[in-house]
């Protein structure tokens, strides 16, 4: 299972304008040094008009922490319309163990007006979001993630090689005893 680090960040307005959902996912839930994180981010447009001039930005993932295999920190779109789902995907590879901070990305986009806001003679808006604080994550070691995550054999082969002899060895100690006890009456 995938653990999502989520995003959102949702302008509405009374007026039914363009309203933008932001959502940073990851692709995976424990970050390994060395290992690719692809980070999906969706925008959805859930208002009744047009979000012009779209422009996101991400400062979680600094080089001087990880290595850009894929994308770029910055992504940006001219119009993402009513009902439409835009996707951008970038990757990353954790260059050292240890924690870092996932921050939410922020977004910037131009509100188209509405018929009734344009016959007005009302010009498009702009709006900021940023989404809530996702806090600090750790970035784990290949052995430490073995260690946490591993399938842990060796454990579960003496836990087994125990449950299993003594499910043999009691019944045949019972057995042995009970046996002794039918001979000596005979």
């Amino acid at each position: 299972m995938h653990f999502f680090t989520t995003l959102r960040t949702t302008l509405l307005l009374a007026t039914a304008r363009a309203s933008l959902i932001v959502e940073k996912r990851l692709s995976t839930e424990t970050p390994v040094e060395g290992e690719d994180i692809m980070v999906n981010v969706y925008f959805r447009n859930v208002g009744e008009t047009a979000c012009l001039n779209v422009k996101y930005w991400d400062t979680s993932y600094i080089t001087s922490r990880f290595k850009w295999l894929q994308g770029d920190q910055k992504f940006s779109s001219s119009r993402i319309g009513p009902g439409e789902v835009e996707t951008y995907t970038f990757t990353v590879t954790p260059a050292r163990a240890g924690e870092y901070i996932d921050s939410p990305g922020e977004v910037e986009y131009m509100q188209e007006p509405n018929e009734k806001a344009a016959l007005k003679g009302e010009n498009a808006q702009k709006k900021f979001g940023r989404g809530t604080f996702h806090g600090k994550k750790q970035i784990l070691t290949p052995l430490e993630f073995g260690k946490r995550v591993g399938a842990h054999t060796r454990d579960w082969i003496i836990y087994l090689g125990a449950f299993a002899s003594l499910t043999v060895a009691v019944p045949f100690a019972m057995y042995r005893r009970e046996r002794g006890k039918l001979f000596k009456r005979a």
